[in-house]
């Protein structure tokens, strides 16, 4: 859900419009920046949206303890069997490894294998 939709932003700014390059004048937010922190940082999950500050900070932060514990371990394992098939007396020892991935989080596990999620590579 969006800040529009939640009725938390008056829509005057077009994200779409940004990202081809024409300039807006944003309408002021009507609130403190410490409440805007607040509404980026809940986001629009729908089941927080109703709910405290704090209570959105404590389920975000549960939500991606989750996924350390679980997205990532499973990723680790099949990097792990990656690594272990790259025939390094044809091609010499890697020098980094690299798995690029359509979700998740951006980590270097402790063996130096870089998980790297799409969203966050550049030209």
């Amino acid at each position: 859900m969006s800040l529009l939709e939640s009725g938390e932003s008056d829509g005057s700014v077009s994200l779409n419009k940004l990202m081809d390059g024409e300039s807006c004048r944003p309408q002021s937010p009507g609130v403190q920046t410490p409440e805007m922190v607040d509404l980026v940082c809940r986001g629009g999950w729908p089941r927080i949206v109703s709910g405290t500050p704090v209570s959105a900070q404590r389920y975000l932060r549960g939500y991606l303890d989750d996924i350390s514990r679980t997205d990532i371990a499973q990723v680790d394992d099949v990097i792990r069997q990656l690594r272990d098939r790259v025939d390094t007396n044809r091609m010499g020892d890697p020098v980094k490894l690299a798995v690029i991935t359509a979700t998740g989080v951006g980590v270097e596990l402790p063996d130096g294998i870089a998980v790297i999620p799409a969203t966050t590579l550049g030209p």
